[in-house]
């Protein structure tokens, strides 16, 4: 659990502890709940996606790395699998956020 999960955690269970019964206090409680959310979700990292396209002036299947949450484009390899592939994404691990949404990425192959 990372420390934005559990700060998320600890913003419920306070406000269901003293008792938020008016609506005001429901209603702020909840928008800070999915704010933290929001916060929890693209703090966690989550892996990268392979979008298949025909390369035309090879011939062959090449990928699109992209975000999972924008779907914004990384970067592009010819090989899904291989020695090729694996430096590829070694090369591109410092790579730990997008740089459009912010979101986390996980750049470990499927296996690890």
């Amino acid at each position: 659990m990372n420390k934005y999960l559990e700060a998320l955690d600890d913003v419920a269970a306070l406000a269901y502890d003293h008792g938020c019964i008016s609506v005001e206090g429901v209603i702020a409680r909840d928008e800070h709940v999915i704010l933290l959310q929001e916060l929890v979700d693209r703090a966690t990292p989550t892996k990268i996606v392979l979008s298949p396209f025909h390369d035309v002036l090879s011939d062959q299947t090449a990928y699109i790395i992209q975000c999972p949450s924008c779907k914004y484009g990384l970067g592009v390899t010819m090989h899904k699998v291989g020695t090729y592939f694996e430096n590829y994404l070694e090369g591109h691990r410092d790579i730990k956020f997008c740089s459009d949404c912010g979101k986390a990425l996980d750049w470990s192959k499927d296996d690890e």
